[in-house]
């Protein structure tokens, strides 16, 4: 699952993630994303590692297989909405280009679709550009929503964050019935050293707005899965901000305070309060 580097020079890079149980055709594909300089590419062989790396990895957009061994690509697209709050827009490969599937891929959220057969570079090309750039209007539409009188003042953007609990508990439960307390403990203990000093420095120009959005949206991500509701929609507020390069400073300091209160809550969790000796 490691990244296969490219240059590239004067051009935003889009980071690809393949997915594919076929070792040959992932390869396959991979080769002609790889081609061009736009793109960088991560692969995984099914849902569950496609999961890392979106944990792990702002991705872009996802070129997924109609049939992943036993998964099919529905199935994956649902695995993904359960974990995080927000997923990249996809771009199914399938052997099957009846209306049928057209109309189940688009009812279900896909973003576009390939055929398999004789695919071709510049198709894929095209398919991936329209998903990533209809995500980007989307999300682009959220943020000049959220700037609308009702929420114009920093205030009712304080209001609106408070709106949402610090943890979702359901979900955590269910994170805990699932992979174990330990393993959550785990995964809380690593999310609050991500938090320790995240966002601290709110120097600007375009290599540091860059990695301020890439934290912006991995942090999403983590957060989201592990049930903090509140930190993951304010860190996605932050990266729609700064990508439709407007104003951040407000989004900026929701997303402070929602990482000292998850900060908060991590330790109390973690650390509880023991009865005298």
């Amino acid at each position: 699952m490691e990244p296969r580097a490219v240059s590239v020079a004067n051009q935003e890079q889009f980071s690809i993630a393949v997915v594919d149980d076929d070792d040959i055709y992932r390869d396959f594909v991979t080769a002609v994303i790889s081609v061009s300089d736009r793109f960088v590419t991560f692969d995984a062989s099914n849902g569950t590692d496609l999961c890392k790396i979106i944990a792990n990895q702002p991705i872009d957009c996802i070129v997924l297989d109609y049939n992943v061994g036993d998964e099919s690509g529905f199935s994956i697209r649902q695995l993904l909405h359960d974990r995080f709050e927000r997923i990249p827009p996809i771009v199914m490969l399938t052997g099957d280009d009846s209306q049928s599937t057209v109309i189940n891929a688009s009812r279900l959220g896909i973003s576009d679709y390939v055929p398999k057969h004789d695919m071709k570079a510049e198709v894929l090309f095209s398919a991936i550009d329209r998903a990533i750039a209809k995500d980007r209007e989307q999300h682009q539409a959220e943020a000049e929503r959220r700037r609308s009188p009702a929420l114009a003042t920093r205030d009712g953007l304080a209001g609106l964050a408070k709106q949402l609990p610090i943890v979702e508990e359901a979900k955590l439960d269910n994170l805990c019935n699932l992979i174990g307390a330990a393993k959550v403990e785990s995964l809380l203990g690593k999310l609050a050293e991500q938090l320790e000093g995240r966002f601290a420095e709110d120097e600007r120009g375009a290599e540091n707005l860059a990695i301020l959005r890439r934290e912006a949206h991995k942090l999403a991500s983590s957060a989201g899965m592990l049930g903090f509701v509140q930190l993951s929609r304010s860190c996605a507020n932050l990266e729609a901000e700064l990508q439709a390069q407007e104003d951040f400073a407000p989004p900026l300091a929701e997303v402070r305070q929602a990482c000292a209160e998850a900060l908060a809550e991590i330790s109390r969790r973690l650390n509880p309060a023991r009865a005298p000796t």
